[in-house]
């Protein structure tokens, strides 16, 4: 980076700094960029858009307010304008699509987003509401008593929690609700792309989710990982392969020569085809990337690279939930 005060050199440089929002302190990964000849510190829009995602994801996480993905989810459940989800939660006529697209609601106004989550609050809501006499809404009651009857008929833990983790964004799970579908289609991609072998494939999903946080503070599976003695891996990574090959999106293939005869797994492509609208551009991005550096490298070399982030090393001990604030550290992929 060329310096804005000599046209020298800037390197960029990040620690931990604290920085307030709505009159709390939080603690981010805080980058900046340094002037090699003056020593002075400056950022750029970008640098003070990431520093900035970092304090809301946070302040969200702490107070339990909805992301504008949950949000967005919550309205289309009910099929409805977000104007007119705004109006029967009494937010003013813009205010939801304003939620949507990065404002962060009030605790009031997130308590009340969250309790229209349930379908029998809800209803309730609705017929409390101006707009559900004036723009004549009575027929949306039966769709929402549909939809009570049915979620009452869903298991507690639905599949995505139990193979992902919790739905609740959180630091954990890159601050964005599980998506089983992504997922898979992620280990479809790294199975065309390398055709790797099990650990290796745990190492290409964390490469992948960590570096994109790392740049966009969300991850892009939302999958919650742990340390183990091979590396950092999805939590549940046998169950999630297992899925994967039970749904057609890998075919597995066993070999018993290989670390002293015991039982490894290569992941071939299944039946289904990969599905690149799923992902945004920066996403796609993102895996080709981790696909690309890891490309030509086998097993062992893919493990001993992920063997030297701190977000292994410093979790490795307990076998614990990584946190994706360590994305920032990443040694690989700069």
């Amino acid at each position: 980076m060329e310096s804005p005060f000599t046209g020298g050199l800037a390197t960029l440089k990040t620690e931990l700094r604290e920085l307030a929002f709505r009159k709390e302190p939080f603690e981010i990964a805080y980058h900046y960029y340094l002037c090699e000849d003056t020593g002075e510190q400056f950022t750029t829009d970008a640098l003070d858009e990431l520093n900035t995602a970092q304090v809301h994801n946070l302040y969200r996480e702490k107070h339990s307010i909805p992301f504008p993905e949950e949000m967005c989810k919550i309205r289309k459940k009910y099929e409805l304008s977000a104007r007119k989800m705004s109006l029967i939660l009494e937010f003013g006529e813009n205010q939801y699509n304003k939620y949507e697209n990065g404002a962060i609601p009030s605790t009031s106004n997130a308590r009340l987003i969250q309790a229209a989550e349930d379908p029998e609050e809800f209803r309730k809501l609705l017929k409390a509401s101006d707009v559900f006499q004036n723009e004549k809404l009575e027929g949306k009651l039966e769709f929402i008593d549909r939809l009570v009857y049915e979620e009452s008929r869903l298991p507690k833990l639905s599949p995505t929690e139990f193979l992902l983790g919790s739905r609740k964004p959180t630091e954990y799970n890159g601050f964005r609700e599980p998506d089983l579908e992504k997922t898979m289609q992620m280990i479809l991609f790294f199975a065309e792309k390398l055709n790797p072998w099990e650990t290796g494939m745990n190492k290409l999903m964390f490469y992948s989710d960590f570096s994109f946080f790392k740049k966009n503070c969300f991850s892009i599976s939302g999958i919650e990982y742990r340390a183990i003695k091979f590396g950092p891996v999805p939590k549940k990574y046998a169950a999630l392969f297992e899925e994967a090959e039970e749904q057609g999106y890998i075919n597995v293939q066993f070999d018993k020569t290989r670390y002293e005869n015991t039982l490894c797994k290569q992941f071939l492509p299944g039946k289904k085809s990969f599905d690149e609208n799923l992902f945004s551009t920066e996403e796609f991005q993102a895996l080709k990337n981790v696909a690309g550096y890891f490309a030509g490298k086998n097993t062992s070399e893919i493990s001993d690279t992920s063997h030297e982030e701190d977000a292994w090393l410093e979790n490795i001990g307990k076998r614990q939930l990584i946190s994706y604030s360590y994305a920032f550290g990443l040694k690989a992929l700069n």
